[in-house]
């Protein structure tokens, strides 16, 4: 006769799964966060005037702009122009110009090589020779070019959840949240999906494949956003990319400063206009179809 396995030990036995695929998932951010400092370094190096030079030719924009008002902030200090530098140049090619202006770098790589080692001393064995300097330089190329796919794909579903449309009546936030992460399966794929994914300090509302971590929340009070902004402080250093998604629901509660918050920490914020509407003990919550939904990286 065959054992039935349990609903309970299954979701346990996916549980730790997850919590594995969330703990190398951490190491990998830890290493793309140390790159980008890497990278920050060797253009820190450069003068300002050969950092300007080098974005004139490369057509790097050195402004920001706000999305709403569509105000553009020039960068003055070099800090601010080596930040737009290294996001839009890959480590690659940030070596081949430190070559090019004779800017030192050869101690960075020894740098990152020795990080790279003790971070994953358990994972990676290291063999009889020393690792050369092109071994640590693909290792950082590789972690450019999965920025530029996570990137990729979290565009993806930002545009995915500005689609989306609940059916029926939406009582409450949970409602809100496995409705868009079954509208998100829908486009993407079932296996890929999460619902109240578990990691070591926390539990995400939707992660899409291991990597992307969704945030949803009806923005009701301060509260509410108060404990979104210590999650997403949290998702950051367990996942690639953080996206979180508010109901603005209309009431006054300085929306705009937790947004911009939200931005500081590194999440891309989404936020769709709806309101609720109370009928005695009953509530449903209305998004305006025909609002403007916004989305600040």
């Amino acid at each position: 006769m065959k054992q039935k396995i349990s609903f309970i030990g299954a979701f346990k036995k996916m549980g730790q799964a997850a919590r594995k695929a969330v703990s190398r998932v951490a190491k990998e951010i830890k290493w793309r966060i140390k790159v980008k400092e890497a990278k920050a370094e060797i253009l820190s190096r450069f003068t300002v005037n050969q950092l300007k030079s080098i974005a004139i030719s490369r057509s790097i924009e050195l402004y920001d702009e706000d999305p709403l008002t569509e105000e553009r902030y020039y960068f003055r200090t070099k800090g601010e122009i080596v930040d737009a530098m290294a996001s839009n140049l890959s480590f690659r090619e940030i070596l081949n110009l430190a070559r090019r202006y004779k800017v030192r770098y050869r101690d960075v790589l020894e740098e990152l090589e020795k990080y790279r080692e003790e971070l994953f001393k358990t994972e990676e064995k290291r063999g009889k020779e020393k690792r050369q300097y092109h071994d640590i330089i693909k290792r950082a190329e590789e972690a450019d070019e999965d920025d530029l796919k996570v990137d990729r794909d979290s565009d993806k579903l930002v545009q995915i959840i500005m689609e989306f449309e609940p059916l029926g009546v939406v009582k409450e936030e949970k409602n809100l949240r496995d409705q868009l992460a079954r509208w998100i399966a829908g486009k993407i794929g079932r296996n890929a999906v999460r619902l109240e994914y578990p990691f070591e300090h926390g539990k995400a509302d939707v992660v899409v494949n291991d990597e992307i971590a969704i945030e949803i929340k009806v923005a009701e009070n301060k509260g509410i956003l108060k404990n979104l902004l210590g999650e997403v402080q949290t998702d950051i250093l367990y996942f690639k990319k953080v996206i979180a998604v508010l109901f603005d629901v209309g009431k006054n509660i300085d929306l705009d400063f937790f947004k911009k918050q939200l931005r500081l920490l590194g999440a891309t914020v989404i936020v769709i206009p709806a309101h609720i509407r109370r009928k005695g003990r009953t509530q449903e919550i209305i998004i305006h179809r025909s609002g403007r939904k916004i989305v600040l990286r």
